[in-house]
């Protein structure tokens, strides 16, 4: 195909999809115009105040903690964002000794970070008890 005729393919495609669109009331047949206003449920939630840092979510009441100490492939894997592959490497750095704190952990797992730590408190993980 010439770059020619995809032009011509990708104008023909627009020009279909324009006339298959319904007409709005005071449009140019064929035309396309916006919504008068967009749905009630298409709204989003008002920004945080000033001065209130964004930050991630309290665990929910619901969710149980999970300790990093003692906790097996399956718990840990239950967590969201802890994979296969972290679980594998957090039970090899376990293996050595147990983890003293989050900081330990961070150090010692390969690809937990601080910021994935914080998102890993937030969905229950536990490290000698403590939320980061």
């Amino acid at each position: 195909m010439t770059a020619a005729s995809a032009v011509a393919m990708v104008m023909v495609m627009a020009m279909a999809l324009a006339l298959a669109m319904p007409a709005r009331a005071g449009a140019s047949a064929g035309a396309w115009a916006p919504p008068a206003s967009p749905p009630a449920s298409s709204a989003l939630p008002a920004p945080a105040p000033a001065g209130f840092p964004v930050s991630s979510p309290a665990p929910s009441p619901e969710l149980p903690a999970i300790e990093a100490n003692d906790a097996n492939r399956a718990r840990l894997e239950s967590i969201r964002g802890l994979g296969p592959g972290l679980v594998t490497a957090l039970l090899a750095a376990r293996a050595v000794r147990p983890f003293a704190d989050w900081d330990d952990l961070v150090a010692r797992v390969r690809g937990i970070g601080p910021a994935s730590a914080r998102r890993l408190s937030a969905a229950g993980l536990r490290v000698a008890g403590q939320a980061l």
